[in-house]
């Protein structure tokens, strides 16, 4: 939560942005960039002016169900 004057805020604006790439060689393995994006959008929500962003990166198998 971010906080102003020790008071927590729970309800922001949150966003994520995903890319992933096919690997080379293969169909089911994938790899993946993703970024989180948390803020009060300039005031209007709760009168945050604050954010954060955290970039994440993973590996992705695409299982197939018969």
């Amino acid at each position: 939560d971010l906080t102003i004057n020790d008071e927590a805020r729970k309800l922001l604006w949150y966003m994520v942005l995903e890319v992933d790439f096919d690997l080379p060689g293969t169909d089911k393995w994938n790899a993946l960039c993703r970024i989180h994006h948390r803020s009060g959008m300039y005031g209007i929500f709760d009168d945050v002016d604050g954010g954060s962003n955290y970039i994440t990166t993973g590996l992705r198998y695409h299982f197939e169900l018969d």
